[in-house]
């Protein structure tokens, strides 16, 4: 058998000789071109300054509750950090007292219009059937008179009788005069008909103002938002004017923070901010500065925690 070819018996040093000139090659490359240097290719930015604070959130404005007279409370269906919606019952007082007052407003209203009512069906009747009937007297009075003047003349009577029969016809007269004044009064624009309806405007604008009591006795919310504050017990008197509840609308939220001093002078209004909270720890918020006070307490308009 033929021996074989010289290559294919040396091929494995020829390959190992190939790898270790390669090697030498990569070594001299490095060795010319250095040591490798890392470096950062720089960019044209603006430069950015932070300031990090921390505070607390709050509404803009909280709503104060109370009530507007003085009672017993009987209910109270909400509680302490409960959200109430627009009309929703927060305390309700006793209603007894106000409902009698209530009552006896109305039977006032009532005796008012029966007054204005009999002056127009009963007295202005009567007093319109007084006045024929002196009417009629007067006439009576007037025509006897001349009857007698005429006697008096012919001499068949005396002076002294003629002026009993004059007497009598102003009497009549005079009658007339009272009972016509008498009629006037019942009329709708006479002194006893402005008096019955007067008394009846009276007795409307008392009732008016019971019933208004009486509504006072349950205190709704007078707008959304969440009950940060309650005051007052079931049973408890309360009287006007004492906080009893706070509310804090349904709304935007700012978030009240103290700045360094030295900081102040890298904040202006309208600056955006972003906010990071605790209860949210991989998210961020954002917000934008309000006010800034003498205090160092700036407000940003929408907001949920801690400054950043």
């Amino acid at each position: 058998m033929a021996d074989p070819s010289p290559l294919l018996k040396y091929r494995w040093k020829i390959l190992a000789a190939l790898i270790a000139a390669v090697l030498l090659l990569i070594l001299f490359v490095r060795w010319w071109r250095g040591p490798e240097v890392l470096f950062d290719k720089v960019v044209r930015r603006d430069f950015v300054q932070s300031v990090v604070a921390t505070g607390h959130v709050e509404t803009p404005h909280r709503v104060d509750v109370g009530v507007q007279i003085t009672g017993t409370v009987i209910r109270i269906p909400v509680s302490e950090g409960q959200n109430v919606k627009l009309g929703d019952v927060l305390i309700e007082l006793d209603p007894a007292e106000l409902r009698a007052s209530e009552q006896q407003a109305g039977i006032a209203v009532s005796q008012a219009q029966r007054r204005v009512r009999q002056l127009r069906e009963v007295q202005a009747p009567v007093a319109e059937q007084a006045l024929r009937q002196a009417q009629a007297n007067l006439n009576n009075a007037q025509t006897i008179l001349r009857r007698n003047e005429n006697l008096f003349q012919k001499g068949f009577i005396s002076a002294a009788a003629l002026d009993d029969f004059r007497k009598a016809v102003e009497l009549a007269d005079a009658q007339v005069q009272s009972t016509g004044k008498q009629l006037a009064t019942t009329q709708p624009n006479g002194s006893d008909y402005a008096l019955a309806e007067g008394a009846v405007s009276e007795a409307g604008a008392n009732a008016k103002a019971a019933s208004a009591r009486a509504r006072y006795t349950v205190v709704k919310a007078a707008m959304d938002g969440t009950l940060i504050g309650r005051n007052v017990e079931v049973g408890d008197v309360v009287q006007a004017g004492k906080v009893l509840m706070t509310l804090s609308p349904v709304g935007s939220t700012q978030l009240i923070v103290e700045i360094d001093e030295k900081n102040l002078r890298l904040l202006a209004l309208g600056q955006n901010a972003l906010v990071a909270a605790d209860a949210y720890p991989q998210q961020r918020f954002a917000a934008q500065l309000g006010i800034s006070t003498p205090a160092s307490m700036p407000r940003p308009a929408r907001s949920a925690s801690s400054l950043t």
